[in-house]
């Protein structure tokens, strides 16, 4: 998948409304730690409009344990709005430590071809 079928989300769009059109792919980018078990998991979505399609991390360094950037996919499914909201933790543990949450406003079902390599 090209790179302009993706639309960036990152932490400076928390708790804002984000329109995702027809021929984009959804990419939420967040800072995560995956080598402590750390990740984002989708606690929220309604996957009748927006559906998940998975995420994978990219090393920010070459450092034992640094943080790296985790990747969630999503694609529209139909037209209207969700209320995403994401939580990183550790999948064996109740804590949370960070909540990220959008709005999103779904102009419809995906158009374009998906090739995403990702890990979940």
């Amino acid at each position: 998948m090209a790179k302009s079928d993706h639309m960036i989300i990152t932490e400076k769009d928390h708790l804002r409304t984000i329109t995702l059109e027809t021929d984009k792919i959804g990419v939420i980018q967040l800072a995560a730690n995956p080598s402590t078990g750390y990740s984002y998991q989708v606690q929220k979505c309604d996957p009748q409009i927006v559906k998940f399609l998975g995420s994978k991390f990219e090393k920010t360094s070459d450092m034992l344990g640094a943080p790296e950037i985790q990747k969630l996919f999503f694609k529209g499914v139909s037209r209207g709005k969700t209320n995403l909201t994401l939580i990183n933790k550790r999948p064996f543990e109740n804590g949370i430590i960070k909540t990220f949450a959008i709005t999103i406003a779904s102009r419809g079902r995906f158009r374009g071809d998906i090739r995403v390599d990702i890990q979940d």
